[in-house]
């Protein structure tokens, strides 16, 4: 299983230098999600990352970044894939992003959508699985039984990311399960110090 993790929302002191600390700790892919951020924001945002940290970003907004910077890739919220498919556009979308070697992620809220989701994607957010941590009143509804029997019966979906509450007394319960892999957000972000509540879950993960 691997460890992702998704920025805050809005943007915070010292950021930069607190991600660049987690990609020395282990991170290897950092989602930048900064939903109410202008072009502008997020352009000066990520060019404030060295080189070989840049690799690790992957964009939910302001995608024609990608053609400017050298970054991981990018997720589709809800909202673009919808409308993609609405379009009939969405595997012919994905194809290219991934021809250029970048990888294309997506958020969902049900099986049904994993369902609709082209196998080629690298990776989909499955969200909540425990109640949230960055969102109050945002309730568990994802079983990992569920998940695990769910991947069983439909081979050819893409891996599953579990999204959601998600922190070092949990992780346990996600192993096994046919995940792939775990978002992080609130665990590490409302901690006292983000780089050792990262080491910890990173750490459990892989033992």
């Amino acid at each position: 299983m691997f460890t992702l993790l998704l920025t805050p929302p809005e943007f915070i002191p010292d950021e930069v230098q607190i991600l660049e600390q987690l990609f020395e700790a282990g991170l290897t892919t950092l989602h930048v999600r900064k939903p109410n951020a202008s072009l502008e924001q997020i352009e000066d945002f990520i060019r404030q990352f060295k080189p070989q940290y840049m690799k690790r970003l992957v964009l939910h907004s302001q995608y024609q970044l990608m053609a400017k910077y050298n970054i991981k890739g990018i997720h589709l919220t809800t909202h673009v894939w919808e409308e993609l498919q609405e379009q009939g556009q969405l595997k012919e979308y994905i194809r290219p992003v991934q021809r250029r070697g970048l990888t294309v992620s997506a958020s969902v809220h049900k099986f049904e959508e994993i369902l609709k989701m082209p196998s080629k994607l690298d990776y989909v957010f499955l969200s909540p699985f425990f109640d949230s941590i960055s969102k109050p009143g945002y309730k568990a509804a994802i079983s990992p039984e569920v998940v695990e029997d769910f991947v069983f019966n439909n081979s050819k979906v893409p891996p599953i990311v579990a999204l959601g509450g998600i922190e070092q007394n949990n992780i346990h319960s996600l192993k096994n399960k046919n995940i792939a892999g775990v978002a992080l957000l609130g665990s590490v972000w409302q901690a006292p110090s983000p780089v050792e509540a990262f080491s910890e879950i990173h750490t459990a993960l892989s033992s």
